[in-house]
């Protein structure tokens, strides 16, 4: 899908610039890049299919656990800011090891983190242990995605860039997104139906994907080196042994952890809330959390008294070598710029949905989650036609994507606050998915167009960060504005778009900046 039948003749019609500035263009043949990218577009799908499987069994499952609509959104808010924290790293990693154990490191944690999420939900459904501790033990499992599951998306669109030309790079990346926005819709109609089995079923389906997709990345996928151009070399000088106090200490403060993930919690939280006059259910589980939490900082002091962090052995630079890609580059700002204004206003349509539904349609909870159902399905729907019929087929540009995008959204998010009839709404939220749908390609080719070959990871893990940011600004902005007056968020994502379209066409660092990238001629890099 990614790449046409006839590879061989388009390959040859390339810029030279394009076929030296590609080594993974140049080291794998096109049937195996073919291959590598229906891969890829298998393993993001099933990754779409697991996000969109909490939004849709974990509201009925919470409250058979007695959890409120805030401890469920603070389960994906510590998610999400451990995604911002670990997508940046993860994508620089992917420039060092390669793409190929980035992702599977990405599929290993979703799958990992999604079963361990069913378990401790069978185990509070099944009074195996106190609905006191589930809450805390749910937020530690989903961290294990926000942590270690934010690497796989970044890293295939790194291997994908680093196997397309610059004239292919948007609908390439536009292809991956509709792997993505495919799982997104597939994913409630297969949790409905496997639902039917058991309430739990769809996580250990969806775990077992993401197992298997790990598995054939191994297998299938063709890297045969990592595309930095050489290991950083270790100063030998510097080890880390059992008896170094960081060790030391870190392993203390995980056998802490762990303890206090346990029963004694439960126990000693119980008696420190009776002790102060709270013996509710919630008082013992935030007495819970914020005793793990002190356990855990009062085992991890040693690391910051003994041995600044800034004492670590580092590897050493090369001479040749160039700095990391950082935050504060000038290339990188706008696409944080921009990054973060598209997750804010994607994550204000996606959370008040059905609120707003709820609120001006007059719908009891029933009615609701089937109109929202509708109305999501119909923005996924829309954001799939964007992706792959029309950047597809018509190649359209990356300014292109950004500026209409942003336009289509805004239009989309005046219509959301001056809606009053159902029809008009899903009309309003299937825009908005059109406009979303140009904008996401749209960004993540930009930010892969303004650096070098050996930095896309880089690029494509702070990409991957911004898109986190909105889950958790939202609580802080969107939600009380909402509060105020439910239609003051659309009106807010309008005009959030509006300054993103006129930053897009009039800010000179995006409006000069060409298509084009600096090329690194370097022939040690070497990419397979």
């Amino acid at each position: 899908m990614l790449m046409s039948a006839p590879e061989d003749q388009k390959e040859k019609q390339l810029p030279e610039t394009d076929r030296e500035n590609l080594p993974g263009l140049r080291a794998t043949t096109p049937a195996e890049r073919q291959r590598a990218f229906r891969i890829l577009f298998a393993c993001l799908l099933g990754l779409g299919m697991g996000q969109n499987l909490f939004f849709a069994i974990l509201p009925p499952i919470a409250r058979d656990l007695g959890m409120s609509e805030v401890d469920t959104s603070l389960i994906f808010s510590l998610s999400a800011f451990l995604w911002v924290l670990s997508s940046t790293f993860w994508g620089r990693r992917s420039d060092v090891i390669g793409r190929k154990p980035v992702i599977m490191i990405g599929l290993t944690g979703f799958a990992v983190s999604t079963t361990g999420f069913a378990l401790v939900v069978l185990a509070g459904l099944s009074n195996w242990i106190s609905l006191a501790l589930v809450f805390p033990m749910l937020m530690f499992v989903r961290a294990i995605f926000g942590t270690f599951g934010s690497g796989a998306q970044p890293s295939a669109q790194a291997y994908v860039a680093d196997r397309t030309s610059r004239s292919e790079r948007a609908s390439a990346v536009a292809s991956l997104g509709a792997a993505f926005g495919i799982g997104l819709v597939v994913g409630p109609g297969f949790a409905a139906a496997l639902a039917n089995i058991h309430i739990l079923a769809p996580f250990f389906a969806v775990a077992a994907i993401a197992f298997v997709s790990a598995i054939a990345i191994w297998i299938f996928l063709p890297e045969r080196t990592p595309p930095k151009r050489k290991k950083r070399r270790w100063d030998k000088s510097l080890k880390i042994s059992m008896q170094d106090p960081r060790v030391l200490s870190a392993i203390v403060m995980a056998i802490a952890l762990a303890f206090s993930m346990t029963s004694l919690v439960q126990h000693v939280a119980s008696d420190l809330a009776a002790m102060i006059g709270l013996a509710s259910p919630r008082a013992v589980r935030w007495t819970g959390i914020l005793l793990m939490a002190a356990v855990g900082a009062a085992a991890a002091a040693p690391i910051w008294v003994i041995l600044p962090l800034s004492k670590l052995p580092r590897p050493a630079r090369d001479e040749n070598e160039k700095p990391k890609l950082a935050l504060t580059d000038r290339r990188v700002i706008p696409i944080l710029i921009m990054g973060v204004v598209l997750a804010f206003s994607q994550t204000i349509a996606m959370q008040t949905v059905a609120f707003y539904f709820i609120d001006k349609l007059h719908l009891d909870s029933k009615e609701a989650a089937q109109m929202v159902g509708v109305a999501l399905m119909a923005m996924a729907m829309a954001t799939l036609f964007a992706q792959i019929g029309l950047i597809q087929r018509f190649n359209l540009s990356v300014q292109f994507l950004l500026r209409w995008g942003a336009g289509i959204t805004a239009i989309a998010f005046v219509l959301m606050g001056f809606g009053d009839s159902y029809g008009l709404l899903v009309a309003a939220f299937a825009l908005s998915g059109l406009g979303f749908g140009f904008l996401r390609p749209g960004l993540q080719a930009k930010g892969s167009l303004m650096v070098s070959p050996n930095e896309q990871g880089a690029i494509a893990g702070i990409i991957g960060s911004t898109a986190a940011t909105g889950h958790i600004i939202n609580p802080i902005i969107g939600m009380p504005l909402y509060q105020w007056m439910p239609e003051a968020p659309y009106f807010l994502g309008a005009g959030l778009m509006l300054c993103f379209l006129a930053y897009v066409a009039f800010h000179p660092s995006v409006r000069d900046m060409s298509d084009s990238i600096e090329e690194d001629e370097d022939p040690d890099i070497h990419v397979h």
